[in-house]
């Protein structure tokens, strides 16, 4: 279905715009198109409450899309309490989990779920059409071994470093069997880099830098399973497009589609990502699958086909008919609540 997508700073990072500058361009463009419903990703940047706040003066239903989790990071009382008198003005959410949304004081029924998901199509043809030839493009870019991948931003949460010392456990005393691929970029290349070379990894490990979207599927493709093993990951949506792609999947307990979209022993397995050991274990077990894992590829296309486009549409249509019926009143408090708080917040969920 057609639809108009705008952008309202185009090439500029919206971070480095003034908060009151973005608020007053999300009034403008809503203004224009008058919307019957607004579905606001977050509830802590200046865009998602400008947004509210429109919603609230023009008595538009407004629903909260969320993947945020109560156990993501420390959580503090006057926070929380904040994050309660906002979410009780939207009419309904979408979401991943019930958990945080519901903790926040929203009733269940007003929660619907399916929020975080990729074009399962689009990764699934892309793989296919490339596997066949994964031994010649691996070759092609200097990988002559089957390899684990990583997909990540080199920032601290992502806990690459962890992952290194776990690879280096696994490489320990025995033939080469996986390399292991760091896709990406970030602050942190320089010391993963030499981190490589002091635990001895040189040869091993690699770094082939960012992939625009269109590369992605070719990676897929290529690799014999992906790990994510984040300390901090509200969902992972590099676990949807692997899964996607029919690949195993190794992930950190922390990640909020762990227990949702992976299956211990089925299509991978959940791992402590503060333990390198236990991470070296299950990489271990990913390299003495029988036929490169292929069963738990397969189970990985099953599961993943419940978190689909058509999934977020029709989820997306179920919080729209609440919204609508529970259109939520504004005092004259929380309209200077927002009021206050929209050059404050920058991304706090």
């Amino acid at each position: 279905m057609p639809f108009t997508r705008e952008t309202l700073f185009p090439g500029v990072d919206c971070t480095t715009v003034s908060a009151r500058v973005v608020a007053g361009k999300v009034e403008g463009i809503l203004n224009m198109y008058n919307p019957s419903t607004v579905a606001i990703p977050s509830w802590g940047t200046p865009y998602s409450l400008a947004a509210l706040a429109w919603c609230l003066r023009t008595a538009t239903p407004a629903i909260v899309m969320v993947d945020s989790n109560p156990e993501d990071k420390p959580r503090s009382m006057i926070a929380e309490w904040l994050k309660r008198r906002i979410v009780g003005k939207f009419g309904a959410g979408l979401a991943c989990k019930t958990d945080y949304l519901s903790a926040l004081g929203m009733p269940k029924t007003a929660i619907s779920l399916g929020y975080n998901v990729v074009d399962n199509r689009y990764f699934a043809k892309g793989a296919d059409a490339l596997r066949a030839s994964a031994p010649a493009l691996r070759q092609a870019r200097g990988l002559p071994r089957p390899f684990l991948l990583a997909v990540a931003r080199f920032v601290p949460k992502k806990n690459l470093n962890t992952l290194l010392e776990a690879f280096a456990m696994y490489c320990h005393g025995k033939p080469a069997e996986l390399d292991l691929v760091l896709l990406g970029d970030g602050p942190l290349r320089s010391e993963l880099e030499l981190q490589v070379h002091r635990l001895g990894l040189d040869g091993r490990v690699h770094f082939p830098g960012f992939a625009q979207y269109d590369a992605l599927p070719t990676w897929y493709a290529m690799a014999n399973a992906l790990i994510l093993p984040s300390v901090i990951e509200q969902w992972g949506l590099v676990v949807n497009e692997a899964m996607a792609a029919g690949l195993p999947i190794l992930i950190s307990s922390r990640c909020g589609c762990a227990d949702l979209l992976v299956e211990n022993g089925r299509n991978g397995w959940h791992f402590n990502p503060l333990d390198p050991a236990v991470i070296a274990a299950r990489i271990n077990d990913l390299a003495t699958l029988p036929d490169q894992g292929k069963a738990f590829g397969m189970r990985s296309r099953e599961l993943i086909t419940d978190w689909s486009p058509a999934t977020f549409a029709e989820s997306l249509g179920q919080a729209a008919a609440v919204a609508e019926q529970r259109r939520q009143p504004a005092s004259i408090f929380d309209r200077i609540m927002l009021h206050m708080l929209i050059p404050r917040l920058r991304g706090e969920e």
